[in-house]
């Protein structure tokens, strides 16, 4: 019975997975300081000796042992005495630094300019890295911590700042001899870094899906391997010359600052190198891509926790599994069988992490990828002669006229947040179609008719007909109208305040699932309102803006009406120019008041306001505004605040809550830690914290 029961469970015998998945698990339960890490690789171990798997129980023994000393190794800062730290500037980025201390790094937010390669000492204390206030943000301290840094090292004091004198640095300086366009496209085609310059060319790849193009990886690494072995056969005949490309490739990874992309990627083609001409033992594509993962875990423990890594692996045990399955395929044959099937394959992460289908991407790629290549290829030789450094303005030029045509043509659509589940599920379902299972087929057939029909039919079947969201935005504002049913969406306000991102809104709306705006109305002319306004309408299709001396009166979309009560009046004071919108949703009035002052509320005593379900508390609940006389007034039954508590702006005033609470108003604060939203269902209505 026993041994009937061990040759049922089927999957406890993909041992490599379970192993990798395994060793995952436990360095995320280390990371977050959970016991259940322990139960984990007890659990695992117990498999694995079930299984009589003596080779695999070592190798997670000694993974587990190198994981928790790094762990330990990663998790103690590096001090000196008087709270004085000694390093150099190893990355730096727009008002941010990597600091590198010993083999250790640390995250440096600072507005002192710094050098790249720059030997610095420091006074100052570290700090824990916080993670993204809003769930729809890049989570830097995840992002981080997939690259080994876990602390934050905050300035009091800059003792020395002196220039590096590594070999990196004697580099980075003979290139900055260059000028600008020169060494800032060269710096992006070689080694994958973005500047001031090349900005705008590095974000039309991330528009247009390919950004791993330019992120040095595989198919660069494998380029340079490819031209090497090529010369060195010429010159040498035995295998030795393997070693002298090593020694170029590791060389190149230094210049890289040994990025996870690349070392993963020398990783895979070092498996493949010796497996192919030293090992007499022959690893499979499935012990490959096992063994890699479980080597570059080693390097990177967290590197999990960023989405570069699914994407990677993702695509690397595609590849694998494809190669001997299209030997006879033609070139072309292959290049679009391996882009159709790197796109299905990579749909799940795209939907997880981006929250939208690039329809385009799959084209893109074929149309990037040779040009890319043969532009790469040029570089690696033009690098070593200095006088042809102006081709690679030429290069730029001609990419970036090329992008333009290109994203005219880019069909995007946002989905909005995709459950892990779901993900899983996809995954799954994958996994069985390369396995070819009938029955996995089948469920894979129905699975994608009902998730057609369940998407497009959404709006219908969801109890909430109509949200207002109120995003965290810290000292700004911004409003999001939705009519789920008539899939209409209005924005009052597009601001977001002091050391906020410039695509926190956008980024809300792809989280969304939204894809065009029918109308922004814009309250008044102050950056903490409108500021986010130029990246919201280059990404999405903006129907209308609506400024604060419109002429019109009233404007209906689907369910949402909008009044206007008050408008620019051309006061000095451009708080009072607000645009008062009252919004009636079925039964609900929502008051917005953008900045108003007391002097408008009187003003808007005149109105037949009563009653007001939601107020939008003006001026982000300063003093100046919400009167008593004006509150008892139009009796809120909910009030929303923008705003948070800072060293600069003290929102909201006592005074203000004071008055609330007199009027028994129901309060929320988004405090630059929550979103509010007020969801409106068909005969009532609840409030929403994320």
């Amino acid at each position: 019975m026993f041994f009937n029961l061990k040759s049922k469970l089927k999957f406890l015998k993909q041992e490599q997975f379970l192993l990798v998945g395994g060793i995952i698990g436990f360095n995320y339960l280390l990371l977050i300081n959970s016991y259940w890490s322990i139960l984990v690789i007890l659990g695992l171990g117990f498999i694995l000796i079930w299984q009589q798997q003596k080779i695999y129980l070592g190798l997670l023994i000694f993974v587990i042992i190198i994981s928790a000393l790094c762990h330990y190794y990663l998790q103690q800062p590096s001090l000196q005495e008087n709270n004085i730290v000694y390093g150099r500037i190893q990355k730096h980025g727009n008002g941010y630094y990597y600091l590198s201390v010993g083999w250790k790094q640390y995250f440096l937010k600072t507005t002192i300019n710094f050098n790249l390669h720059d030997q610095i000492c420091l006074q100052g204390y570290y700090s824990n890295i916080k993670s993204a206030s809003n769930v729809y943000e890049l989570n830097m301290q995840s992002f981080l911590n997939a690259n080994n840094i876990f602390y934050q090292f905050n300035i009091t004091k800059v003792i020395a700042v002196k220039p590096g004198n590594t070999v990196l640095a004697k580099i980075t300086k003979f290139f900055n001899s260059y000028d600008d366009l020169t060494k800032d496209t060269l710096a992006l085609f070689l080694f994958g870094q973005k500047a001031n310059t090349t900005l705008v060319l590095y974000d039309y790849f991330i528009q247009l899906g390919v950004i791993h193009l330019l992120i040095v990886s595989g198919y660069h690494l494998n380029i340079l391997f490819y031209i090497l072995s090529k010369i060195f056969k010429r010159i040498m005949r035995r295998k030795g010359y393997y070693y002298i490309i090593y020694l170029f490739l590791f060389f190149y990874l230094y210049l890289l600052n040994f990025s996870f992309a690349s070392v993963k990627a020398i990783i895979l083609l070092s498996l493949s190198l010796f497996n192919a001409h030293f090992w007499n033992y022959k690893l499979t594509a499935k012990s490959k891509w096992n063994l890699s993962i479980l080597l570059i875990l080693l390097f990177f423990p967290y590197s999990f926790l960023g989405s570069g890594f699914w994407y990677s692996f993702t695509i690397t045990w595609l590849f694998l599994n494809l190669n001997s399955k299209t030997k006879h395929y033609y070139f072309w044959q292959k290049l679009l069988y391996y882009n159709l099937m790197a796109f299905i394959f990579l749909l799940g992460w795209m939907l997880y992490f981006s929250y939208q289908l690039n329809f385009s991407s799959i084209l893109f790629n074929l149309l990037l990828l040779p040009i890319l290549s043969l532009i790469y290829l040029f570089s690696l030789i033009i690098v070593f002669i200095p006088p042809c450094y102006f081709i690679y303005q030429y290069f730029y030029l001609f990419l970036i006229n090329y992008m333009v045509i290109l994203n005219k043509i880019n069909l995007i659509w946002n989905v909005g947040y995709v459950p892990v589940w779901y993900l899983l599920l996809y995954y799954i379902l994958l996994w069985g179609i390369m396995n070819k299972s009938e029955f996995v087929n089948k469920i894979f057939r129905i699975f994608c008719i009902l998730s057609i029909i369940c998407y497009g039919l959404q709006p219908y079947f969801t109890s909430i007909h109509y949200s207002m969201t109120m995003l965290n935005v810290g000292n700004g504002q911004t409003i999001v109208f939705h009519d789920k049913r008539a899939w209409k969406t209005v924005l009052y306000d597009v601001g977001v305040g002091y050391g906020r991102s410039k695509q926190l809104v956008s980024n809300y709306l792809k989280w969304a699932g939204i894809n065009w705006i029918n109308a922004i109305f814009i309250s008044h002319h102050h950056d903490d309102h409108n500021n986010n306004l130029p990246i919201v309408k280059k990404y999405f299709n903006v129907k209308q803006v609506i400024q604060n001396n419109t002429k019109f009166r009233t404007f209906q979309f689907g369910g949402l009406k909008f009044t206007v009560l008050h408008k620019t009046i051309n006061d000095e004071d451009e708080n009072n120019n607000s645009l008062v919108l009252l919004v009636k949703i079925n039964q609900y009035q929502i008051l917005l008041t953008g900045d108003i002052s007391k002097k408008i509320e009187i003003n808007l005593l005149k109105e037949q306001l009563y009653p007001i379900t939601l107020l939008q508390v003006p001026h982000h609940g300063s003093e100046t505004s919400s009167s008593l006389v004006f509150l008892q007034k139009i009796m809120p039954k909910v009030c929303f605040i923008s705003g948070e508590k800072t060293k600069r702006q003290n929102y909201p005033a006592p005074i203000v809550i004071e008055n609330l609470k007199t009027i028994r108003c129901q309060i929320y604060f988004t405090n630059g830690k929550q979103n509010l939203q007020f969801n409106i269902m068909s005969a009532s209505a609840a409030i929403k914290l994320f």
